[in-house]
C-alpha cells in the first residue's frame, strides 16, 4: 500500500509540495500557540501559494522540474505566508523602481 501511495506522490510533485507546505504550516502555527482557525487558513493558503507558485514556475522558466515543487513547498510552509508577502513585495519595489507600500488603491 505504502508502495503505491510513494508512487503516485511522486507522479504528482505538485501535489506533494502542497501537502508538505500545509503540513509545515500547520506545524509552525501550532508551535506559536496559534488558535486553530488562524492555523488552518494559515495552512491552506501556504498550501495554494505552493501550488500556484510551482505551477507558474515550472511552466515559465523550463530548467525548473516539478520535482523541485517539494522543496519550494517545504520553504513556503516553514516561512509562512507574511515572509512570502515581503520577499515579494521587496523583490518587485527593487525591480521596479516602485514602492508597493506607497500605493493607494
Amino acid at each position: 500500500m505504502w508502495d503505491r501511495i510513494a508512487e503516485w506522490l511522486n507522479a504528482h510533485p505538485l501535489t506533494w509540495g502542497g501537502t508538505l507546505a500545509f503540513l509545515l504550516a500547520l506545524m509552525r502555527m501550532r508551535s506559536r500557540r496559534a488558535p486553530w482557525i488562524s492555523t488552518l487558513f494559515e495552512a491552506l493558503t501556504c498550501s495554494l501559494l505552493s501550488i500556484g507558485i510551482c505551477g507558474g514556475l515550472t511552466s515559465l522558466l523550463p530548467a525548473i522540474t516539478p520535482q523541485s515543487c517539494v522543496g519550494i513547498g517545504s520553504l513556503i510552509g516553514y516561512l509562512g505566508t507574511d515572509a512570502i508577502k515581503k520577499f515579494i513585495t521587496s523583490f518587485v519595489s527593487t525591480r521596479t523602481g516602485v514602492s508597493l507600500k506607497d500605493r493607494k488603491e
